[in-house]
């Protein structure tokens, strides 16, 4: 089984491949073509039409900004409740982080004895000054350091400081996106009513086939 290291490693080559396939797959465009009728009744009426699409995206930007200033305004007492935990979440986590590299710079000082012990093991051994025993038992506990090494390596590469909340976090899914999303189809409809004529093609435009 992948460790922690090789899960990210194999979602990252997923997301890739994720990438390549959809960058690979036909992409589409809708076309709009306005026909306006003949009369000139029916031009002054999508005339009419147009102001009324106007008006309703001014009225529309008008609500959004002051929706987008309410639910900011609303949002800031969260935003100063998750700022104070975000401090003290990063003060917990380096006094962990602390703790865990002093922890790692104990085992590597333990390394570098083990591994000078090692290396003058290995020049009495060539000499005939000890048994071969007793080099490999000290090679074992030389290898279980470094492992021990690469686990707190491993755990300090977990241990990063959680991002910092904004208020965009609490205003970015809200109610008020769309607000003027009906002028549009409002129009369209208006259009049709005045006698105009609207037809829509969506074609193929990038990675055909």
């Amino acid at each position: 089984m992948p460790d922690g290291i090789g899960w990210r490693r194999v979602w990252s080559l997923l997301a890739l491949l994720m990438g390549l396939l959809m960058g690979c797959a036909p992409q589409y465009k809708t076309f709009v073509d306005y026909t306006p009728p003949e009369s000139i009744k029916g031009m002054r009426c999508i005339m009419v039409c147009g102001e009324k699409r106007e008006v309703c995206r001014a009225v529309s930007k008008r609500r959004t900004t002051d929706c987008l200033q309410e639910a900011r305004e609303a949002a800031e007492p969260r935003l100063m409740l998750a700022l104070e935990r975000h401090a003290r979440e990063l003060r917990e986590l380096r006094y962990k982080r602390d703790k865990v590299e002093d922890r790692l710079q104990r085992a590597q000082k333990k390394m570098r004895r083990c591994q000078y012990l090692l290396s003058e093991l290995s020049g009495m051994q060539m000499r005939g000054d000890v048994s071969g025993g007793v080099y490999e038992r000290q090679k074992s506990r030389c290898l279980e350091k470094e492992i021990m090494i690469s686990q707190i390596e491993h755990k300090l590469r977990g241990l990063k400081d959680p991002s910092k909340p904004t208020l965009e976090m609490f205003t970015r899914s809200n109610h008020c996106q769309g607000l003027g999303d009906h002028c549009m189809p409002d129009h369209d409809q208006c259009f049709q009513l005045c006698g105009g004529k609207i037809r829509r093609e969506t074609v193929c435009v990038r990675n055909c086939k």
